[in-house]
């Protein structure tokens, strides 16, 4: 009834951001919650993340927000993977988006496609200056057949124009091997 959101209400929004279907939120696509400049928030994997062939690791999603933007309230991102090199474990807030202030939804709903939505709905994030910020953290475990080499991680917006502002991201990879050892010879 009343015009304010239950937690219950929010926890419902991040299941459908995160593509996990409710029976009590209609079906469709809610409005930008906030902002009030157009400017590029950049969601980033960073690249060649070297890995090793039946090791599980925690690899970081980055949001990068322009200084005069006060921030975000909430980001909705699809990341694809190779299942043939990895497999997806889990999604977790990133250290600077903790808990209790931040939520996240993960699903995959098909293999090699995991949906994330992370919110907040009291607060914006802040902008750290313009310097990245670790939205996310996504753990996998690397396919002890897996491919050797660089394997890519794909990041998109789901809204180009989640809070009002426009998204652009910066695809990233692992870097896999079967090889351990000291690499700065």
């Amino acid at each position: 009834g009343g015009a304010s959101l239950s937690a219950f209400d929010t926890s419902l929004i991040a299941q459908e951001s995160a593509g996990i279907n409710t029976p009590e939120v209609p079906d469709g696509t809610a409005a930008g919650t906030g902002g009030s400049a157009l400017y590029d928030p950049q969601l980033s994997i960073p690249d060649n993340i070297p890995v090793l062939t039946g090791h599980t690791y925690e690899l970081p999603v980055n949001i990068t927000i322009e200084p005069t933007i006060v921030g975000i309230y909430s980001s909705t991102y699809i990341v694809r993977y190779l299942t043939n090199d990895l497999d997806f474990l889990g999604a977790s807030n990133g250290s600077d988006f903790l808990a209790p202030g931040w939520s996240m939804t993960a699903s995959e709903p098909v293999p090699g496609t995991i949906r994330v939505a992370i919110y907040n709905s009291t607060s914006a994030s802040g902008n750290n200056g313009g310097v990245p910020l670790q939205l996310g953290k996504l753990n996998f475990v690397v396919q002890s057949a897996a491919n050797l080499g660089v394997s890519p991680l794909q990041i998109d917006p789901v809204a180009l124009d989640e809070n009002e502002l426009l998204w652009t991201k910066d695809d990233g990879s692992v870097l896999i091997s079967h090889l351990q050892g000291d690499y700065n010879l």
